[in-house]
Protein backbone atom coordinates (compact mmCIF):
# COMPACT_ATOMS: atom_id res chain seq x y z
CA UNK A 1 0.00 0.00 0.00
CA UNK A 2 1.27 3.43 -0.91
CA UNK A 3 1.03 5.95 1.86
CA UNK A 4 -0.32 9.38 0.98
CA UNK A 5 2.27 12.10 0.57
CA UNK A 6 2.91 13.89 3.83
CA UNK A 7 3.43 17.64 3.53
CA UNK A 8 6.73 19.01 4.79
CA UNK A 9 6.29 20.78 8.11
CA UNK A 10 8.15 24.08 8.08
CA UNK A 11 8.97 25.24 11.60
CA UNK A 12 10.32 28.49 13.03
CA UNK A 13 14.09 28.39 13.54
CA UNK A 14 16.70 30.84 14.71
CA UNK A 15 19.23 31.88 12.08
CA UNK A 16 21.92 29.88 13.89
CA UNK A 17 19.74 26.77 13.75
CA UNK A 18 18.96 27.44 10.10
CA UNK A 19 22.66 27.82 9.21
CA UNK A 20 23.49 24.53 10.95
CA UNK A 21 21.23 22.55 8.62
CA UNK A 22 22.05 21.07 5.23
CA UNK A 23 21.43 22.77 1.89
CA UNK A 24 17.77 22.69 0.94
CA UNK A 25 16.53 22.91 4.54
CA UNK A 26 13.38 25.01 4.89
CA UNK A 27 12.28 27.01 7.92
CA UNK A 28 10.55 30.15 9.09
CA UNK A 29 13.08 32.75 10.19
CA UNK A 30 12.57 36.20 11.66
CA UNK A 31 15.24 38.88 11.58
CA UNK A 32 16.06 42.51 10.99
CA UNK A 33 17.28 43.72 7.61
CA UNK A 34 20.75 45.23 8.10
CA UNK A 35 21.89 45.86 4.52
CA UNK A 36 20.29 46.36 1.11
CA UNK A 37 22.73 45.55 -1.63
CA UNK A 38 22.35 46.13 -5.37
CA UNK A 39 21.43 42.56 -6.19
CA UNK A 40 18.57 40.40 -4.96
CA UNK A 41 20.58 39.27 -1.93
CA UNK A 42 20.37 41.31 1.23
CA UNK A 43 21.33 40.80 4.86
CA UNK A 44 19.17 39.67 7.75
CA UNK A 45 20.13 38.94 11.38
CA UNK A 46 18.64 37.84 14.65
CA UNK A 47 20.28 37.55 18.07
CA UNK A 48 21.90 34.24 17.09
CA UNK A 49 23.54 35.11 13.79
CA UNK A 50 23.22 36.55 10.31
CA UNK A 51 22.79 35.36 6.75
CA UNK A 52 21.95 36.66 3.32
CA UNK A 53 18.32 36.83 2.30
CA UNK A 54 17.66 36.25 -1.38
CA UNK A 55 14.51 37.03 -3.34
CA UNK A 56 14.69 35.84 -6.93
CA UNK A 57 14.08 38.45 -9.61
CA UNK A 58 14.42 41.45 -7.31
CA UNK A 59 16.95 44.27 -7.41
CA UNK A 60 17.27 46.90 -4.70
CA UNK A 61 17.75 49.70 -7.21
CA UNK A 62 15.25 48.89 -9.98
CA UNK A 63 12.77 46.56 -8.28
CA UNK A 64 12.67 47.20 -4.52
CA UNK A 65 11.59 44.47 -2.15
CA UNK A 66 9.20 46.65 -0.19
CA UNK A 67 11.24 46.79 2.98
CA UNK A 68 14.13 48.87 4.25
CA UNK A 69 17.10 48.57 6.55
CA UNK A 70 15.73 48.30 10.08
CA UNK A 71 12.52 46.50 9.09
CA UNK A 72 11.77 43.14 10.68
CA UNK A 73 11.00 40.33 8.24
CA UNK A 74 9.49 36.91 8.92
CA UNK A 75 9.53 34.51 6.01
CA UNK A 76 9.55 30.92 4.84
CA UNK A 77 13.04 30.40 3.42
CA UNK A 78 15.23 27.63 2.02
CA UNK A 79 18.94 27.27 2.67
CA UNK A 80 21.00 27.41 -0.50
CA UNK A 81 24.47 28.32 -1.66
CA UNK A 82 24.33 30.54 -4.73
CA UNK A 83 27.57 31.59 -6.46
CA UNK A 84 29.47 30.52 -3.38
CA UNK A 85 27.37 32.67 -1.05
CA UNK A 86 25.35 31.10 1.75
CA UNK A 87 21.79 32.37 1.57
CA UNK A 88 18.27 32.04 2.87
CA UNK A 89 16.20 31.96 -0.31
CA UNK A 90 12.72 33.39 0.03
CA UNK A 91 9.98 30.80 -0.58
CA UNK A 92 6.71 32.27 0.70
CA UNK A 93 4.81 33.92 3.53
CA UNK A 94 6.80 37.08 3.98
CA UNK A 95 5.57 39.40 6.75
CA UNK A 96 7.21 42.78 7.22
CA UNK A 97 7.09 44.93 10.34
CA UNK A 98 8.14 48.46 9.49
CA UNK A 99 11.14 49.74 11.43
CA UNK A 100 13.32 51.05 12.62
CA UNK A 101 13.76 47.92 14.72
CA UNK A 102 16.96 47.81 16.76
CA UNK A 103 19.64 45.57 15.26
CA UNK A 104 19.87 42.39 17.37
CA UNK A 105 23.70 42.31 17.32
CA UNK A 106 26.42 44.89 17.69
CA UNK A 107 28.88 45.22 14.84
CA UNK A 108 31.98 43.07 15.32
CA UNK A 109 35.58 44.19 14.89
CA UNK A 110 36.55 43.37 11.33
CA UNK A 111 40.06 42.26 12.32
CA UNK A 112 38.55 39.59 14.57
CA UNK A 113 36.84 37.90 11.62
CA UNK A 114 39.22 38.53 8.71
CA UNK A 115 41.43 35.56 9.51
CA UNK A 116 38.63 33.38 10.87
CA UNK A 117 36.22 31.02 9.18
CA UNK A 118 33.81 33.58 7.81
CA UNK A 119 30.94 31.28 6.92
CA UNK A 120 29.21 31.60 10.33
CA UNK A 121 29.62 35.36 10.04
CA UNK A 122 28.14 35.62 6.57
CA UNK A 123 26.42 38.97 6.31
CA UNK A 124 27.71 40.21 9.67
CA UNK A 125 27.97 43.97 10.26
CA UNK A 126 31.52 45.02 11.08
CA UNK A 127 33.41 48.03 12.37
CA UNK A 128 37.06 49.07 12.31
CA UNK A 129 39.74 51.10 10.60
CA UNK A 130 41.51 49.86 7.49
CA UNK A 131 44.18 51.30 5.21
CA UNK A 132 43.59 51.77 1.49
CA UNK A 133 45.84 49.64 -0.72
CA UNK A 134 44.34 50.63 -4.06
CA UNK A 135 41.24 51.91 -5.82
CA UNK A 136 39.85 50.82 -9.18
CA UNK A 137 36.60 50.69 -11.12
CA UNK A 138 35.45 47.97 -13.50
CA UNK A 139 33.84 48.45 -16.90
CA UNK A 140 30.39 48.69 -15.30
CA UNK A 141 31.43 51.47 -12.94
CA UNK A 142 31.58 49.32 -9.81
CA UNK A 143 34.04 50.88 -7.37
CA UNK A 144 36.53 48.50 -5.78
CA UNK A 145 38.69 49.33 -2.78
CA UNK A 146 41.41 46.97 -1.64
CA UNK A 147 41.85 47.50 2.10
CA UNK A 148 44.24 46.06 4.67
CA UNK A 149 44.53 45.77 8.42
CA UNK A 150 48.29 45.43 8.06
CA UNK A 151 48.16 41.66 7.68
CA UNK A 152 45.03 40.70 5.77
CA UNK A 153 43.55 42.29 2.67
CA UNK A 154 39.87 42.48 1.87
CA UNK A 155 38.00 43.93 -1.11
CA UNK A 156 35.16 46.39 -0.64
CA UNK A 157 32.81 46.57 -3.60
CA UNK A 158 30.38 49.39 -4.34
CA UNK A 159 28.13 48.29 -7.17
CA UNK A 160 26.95 50.87 -9.69
CA UNK A 161 23.34 49.73 -9.12
CA UNK A 162 23.29 50.70 -5.46
CA UNK A 163 20.37 53.02 -4.71
CA UNK A 164 22.82 55.34 -2.88
CA UNK A 165 25.69 54.87 -5.34
CA UNK A 166 26.18 58.59 -5.93
CA UNK A 167 26.99 59.02 -2.23
CA UNK A 168 30.20 57.09 -2.81
CA UNK A 169 31.71 59.38 -5.46
CA UNK A 170 34.37 60.49 -2.96
CA UNK A 171 35.79 56.95 -2.91
CA UNK A 172 37.47 57.61 -6.27
CA UNK A 173 39.65 60.24 -4.58
CA UNK A 174 41.09 57.79 -2.04
CA UNK A 175 44.73 56.84 -2.50
CA UNK A 176 47.04 54.22 -1.02
CA UNK A 177 47.74 54.99 2.62
CA UNK A 178 44.43 56.70 3.34
CA UNK A 179 42.57 55.27 6.33
CA UNK A 180 38.84 54.58 6.20
CA UNK A 181 36.52 54.00 9.13
CA UNK A 182 33.98 51.19 8.69
CA UNK A 183 30.78 51.40 10.68
CA UNK A 184 28.06 48.93 9.76
CA UNK A 185 29.47 47.70 6.47
CA UNK A 186 28.80 44.01 5.93
CA UNK A 187 31.41 41.28 5.54
CA UNK A 188 30.48 38.26 3.47
CA UNK A 189 32.06 35.31 1.75
CA UNK A 190 31.56 34.77 -1.97
CA UNK A 191 33.43 31.95 -3.73
CA UNK A 192 35.55 31.51 -0.59
CA UNK A 193 36.75 35.11 -0.80
CA UNK A 194 35.94 37.63 1.95
CA UNK A 195 34.21 40.73 0.64
CA UNK A 196 32.92 43.91 2.20
CA UNK A 197 29.74 45.64 1.10
CA UNK A 198 28.42 49.07 2.06
CA UNK A 199 25.07 50.50 1.05
CA UNK A 200 25.24 53.84 2.86
CA UNK A 201 28.12 56.33 2.75
CA UNK A 202 28.01 56.64 6.54
CA UNK A 203 29.34 53.07 6.67
CA UNK A 204 32.60 54.06 4.96
CA UNK A 205 34.20 57.35 5.97
CA UNK A 206 37.72 58.66 5.32
CA UNK A 207 39.56 59.27 8.56
CA UNK A 208 40.86 62.80 8.96
CA UNK A 209 43.76 63.62 11.25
Amino acid sequence: MTLPHQPVVVEPKTIAQFLAEADGFEAIITGVITNLGPYNSFTIEDATGATHYRVSGKNAASDPLGFAVGDQVTAHVKKAIFNGLLQAEFVADQVVVAGPVAFPNTAVALTSVLAADLLPNSGRRVTGELTVVSYSADSYGTKILVLTDGTNEVNLKLDNRLPNFVQFDYVATLVAGDIVILDGAVISVASNTPLLFADNAAQLVKKTV
